[in-house]
């Protein structure tokens, strides 16, 4: 509930994993600490504080290589009926003014990325995946329980979009090349 220790705590594990050469990723932006439901499970929305988001800022100012994951929350206010991880706008606040944080979405399997406003069926995972990348994602992230199969129908989709849409390519080149900056800065 203190910011203050947040920050405090945080930078401890990103110093300590940076000696060891790991890249820290924060998370869940844009902060989920009022929510009441398991994310896994069921969509919930965040009444976002000032205090939150300043978590992010001030550790991102102060490490500009740390990776961000994005939550599958909706924002009072702002993106209520779509989750913050597959919003663009939503993405955009952290990008716009951290342009080269790698950003990662939360496990796309949790029922919260599926919802759709209020529609009743969850998307597809592939539909999520194709979405994460057009709000800015640059890593997808999948739980252990996704089976192959499923997989598999992702990364068709991911193709089709890719082949198809100027500008998901576009977004997915540029988090390849994001990609391998933080590799190469890793390997230094």
């Amino acid at each position: 509930s203190d910011p203050e220790i947040v920050k405090v705590r945080a930078a401890e594990f990103i110093d300590t994993f940076a000696q060891q050469k790991i890249i820290s990723v924060i998370k869940h932006y844009p902060g989920i600490g009022s929510i009441s439901k398991d994310l896994h499970r069921s969509f919930d929305e965040v009444d976002l504080g000032e205090e939150e988001v300043l978590v992010f800022k001030d550790l991102l100012e102060a490490y500009p290589l740390l990776g961000v994951m994005s939550a599958h929350v909706g924002v009072l206010g702002r993106y209520e009926d779509e989750p913050c991880s597959l919003n663009n706008d939503c993405i955009d606040d952290l990008t716009n003014y951290f342009p080269n944080t790698l950003v990662f979405t939360d496990a796309l399997d949790m029922k919260s990325a599926g919802y759709i406003g209020n529609n009743k069926e969850l998307s597809s995972l592939a539909q999520r995946a194709i979405l994460a990348i057009k709000a800015g994602n640059d890593v997808l992230v999948f739980g252990p329980n996704v089976e192959l199969d499923e997989f598999d129908k992702v990364l068709s989709a991911l193709k089709i979009a890719y082949d198809s849409d100027v500008d998901f390519q576009k977004q997915a080149e540029k988090s390849v090349q994001k990609i391998r900056q933080y590799k190469e800065i890793i390997r230094q």
